[in-house]
């Protein structure tokens, strides 16, 4: 998989786990809307759309050495903060309700979690090392 493909795919993801974040927030909010509320909907939501953005720019950029630091750093961290979120979702998963699957981030996180993985290493291992 060429790293445009790889990138898109990661773009994607993150747009995933971004919508799916809104959904679920305002699906199950209780109470009224609030500023805690509406901060809660979109600092998360944004997060995604700049992990999103790193995707994107390290898919334009393709198989060129010199790739923007920022949108590495930025993938990489989309790396970790999704796979810290898996482990986090999963008690939505034992609760037996069967729309529980849904309602915490472990499947949407889990989705970003390799093509984010595989595109920050990607974009560190081919164009880092200097030539002999």
């Amino acid at each position: 998989m060429t790293d445009t493909r790889l990138g898109y795919a990661a773009a994607g993801a993150a747009l995933l786990l971004g919508c799916a974040h809104v959904a679920v927030v305002s699906a199950t909010a209780q109470g009224p809307f609030g500023a805690g509320l509406a901060a809660w909907i979109a600092v998360p939501s944004l997060m995604a759309l700049g992990f999103a953005a790193a995707a994107v720019a390290l898919a334009r950029h393709g198989d060129r050495p010199a790739r923007p630091r920022w949108a590495v750093w930025t993938a990489g961290a989309a790396a970790v903060v999704t796979a810290l979120l898996v482990p986090a979702g999963i008690a939505p998963l034992l609760t037996g309700d069967p729309l529980g699957v849904f309602l915490g981030p472990a499947p949407y996180a889990l989705v970003c979690v390799p093509p984010f993985a595989a595109l920050t290493w990607r974009s560190r291992s081919s164009g880092g090392a200097p030539a002999r």
